[in-house]
Order: C-alpha cells, then sequence, then structure tokens
C-alpha cells in the first residue's frame, strides 16, 4: 500500500464524498496510526513499555494500561457489544 502526499486531508476527505474515489489515506492507515500515538501515551504516562495484540487491538498483561484504554460511554453513546 502507498500512501500518497497531501497537504490538505480535509479537502481531499470532502472530494472523496462528492468523487466517490478513495481518500490519500485509506481509513485502516488513519486507524493504525491513532491506535499507535494512543498506545505511546499510555505508555510515556505509565513509564513502562506495553505488549500489544493488533488483531484484538487489547494489551496484553497489563491491567493499569488497559483501564487508561478506554472509558465508560455516557449514556446514548455505548459502544455494542461484539
Amino acid at each position: 500500500m502507498q500512501v500518497y502526499e497531501s497537504k490538505n486531508h480535509r479537502e481531499n476527505f470532502i472530494e472523496s464524498i462528492l468523487s466517490r474515489k478513495p481518500t490519500i489515506c485509506p481509513a485502516t492507515v488513519g486507524h493504525r496510526t491513532g491506535t499507535i500515538c494512543q498506545l505511546s501515551g499510555i505508555a510515556q504516562r505509565l513509564g513502562r513499555a506495553l505488549k500489544w495484540d493488533p488483531k484484538a487491538e487489547q494489551i496484553i498483561g497489563d491491567d493499569a494500561a488497559k483501564a487508561i484504554q478506554d472509558r465508560p460511554r455516557r449514556k446514548g453513546y455505548e459502544m455494542p457489544a461484539v
């Protein structure tokens, strides 16, 4: 997969909606990038390395880190059980 340079992701997103063509940055790339940012923030706050299962998208063997990974949702915004 190749990610192309974009000076304006927002504009590219709107263009993609109108043209029905894919965005420059696939959603999976954005998701994985966000995941890395979240995990690095958790590791920094806890001051230690984390073990990550990318298929299950779960932190392994660290209950304190898992507690930071998610939070309860407000009523009406709960995530469905999988």
